[in-house]
């Protein structure tokens, strides 16, 4: 095992040499809207903000839909964070082996608060297993291709996430899906790992050592509808990754969809045919219970936390 990044935070947090937070360049929040401490234990991330309610943390930062002066979908990160490092193709990330397997584990965990005070009424079922109202991620992707490979970190579950963002000007197939992979209580720590392989076509996520979700057709629908959460339409196309980069962050993913019936609850994006319902697909629109993204539908008090022991990139034989 060739070992490319290893971190346990216990020197503190690097953004000179080994991170870098993706914040809003020229923005109210150019470091991203969480606030970074370092322990003996590893690192937290918390929102800078308060509930006003129940003082606990909360999300300050959003944004509308284009036609109001916003960047639509951008309101989905919070805080991000990816290492320093760059491919060989001179994309951000670490190359993909020809043979063997590139890994990124992180040993997390994650909590959400104020979920419960959610507008949306019946459209969410359950505050602490709903992966849109906040999350901890473990965010594992390629920025050539837009593939993504995440762990979503609410109270009561964990999501592996698979997703390809879309691209103006692009046809391709973009879409995400949300899928439980394993039930746990907040403050419960776990191993998360995503394993690239097959010279970068195909795919394992793993928790605590246990395989529980993979694919070898990167780039397509590769998993059933019902996880569907996002469609954006487009073309299918198998994806061969020439690198990868593994951080983490802090999420909403409030134009999502959910349930059987697939409804979505904020329209986040006034691009013109960008939402498509995910149980069905194009041409079919998808429908939300906020169709015009209002500021109090975005944030009402809600926020995450993630908690990191160790982060390590490796290559694996």
């Amino acid at each position: 095992m060739q070992t490319l990044l290893s971190d346990d935070f216990r020197a503190g947090f690097d953004t000179t040499n080994t991170w870098q937070i993706l914040g809003e360049a020229g923005g109210e929040f150019p470091q991203g809207d969480g606030v970074v401490t370092t322990s003996a234990a590893g690192l937290d991330v918390t929102p800078g903000g308060r509930n006003a309610v129940t003082g606990e943390p909360a999300f300050r930062t959003t944004t509308g839909q284009q036609d109001d002066g916003g960047h639509g979908s951008g309101d989905h990160g919070k805080w991000l964070a990816f290492p320093r490092a760059t491919a060989s193709s001179g994309t951000p990330g670490f190359d993909v082996p020809a043979t063997g397997a590139l890994t990124c584990t992180t040993r997390v965990s994650g909590r959400t608060y104020g979920t419960e005070r959610h507008p949306f009424g019946a459209a969410v079922a359950n505050p602490d297993t709903d992966v849109r109202l906040a999350s901890a991620a473990v965010v594992t992707a390629d920025f050539d291709t837009k593939a993504i490979f995440d762990f979503s970190v609410i109270n009561n579950r964990i999501f592996a996430i698979y997703e390809r963002l879309p691209e103006a000007g692009k046809t391709y197939a973009a879409y995400s899906y949300a899928i439980p992979v394993a039930e746990r209580t907040p403050g419960e720590y776990a191993t998360l790992q995503v394993r690239l392989e097959g010279g970068g076509t195909r795919v394992s996520w793993k928790v605590n050592g246990k395989t529980v979700l993979s694919t070898d057709r990167i780039g397509t629908r590769a998993f059933d509808r019902k996880y569907m959460i996002l469609d954006h339409g487009g073309t299918e196309e198998r994806l061969k990754l020439k690198q990868l980069t593994c951080g983490f962050g802090l999420f909403t993913v409030l134009d999502a969809a959910a349930g059987p019936q697939g409804k979505a609850l904020v329209k986040l994006d006034s691009t013109p045919d960008f939402y498509f319902a995910p149980r069905v697909g194009s041409p079919t629109p998808q429908t939300f219970v906020d169709e015009e993204s209002r500021p109090e539908s975005r944030l009402w008090g809600q926020g995450a936390s993630i908690d990191v022991r160790y982060a390590r990139i490796a290559r694996e034989n």
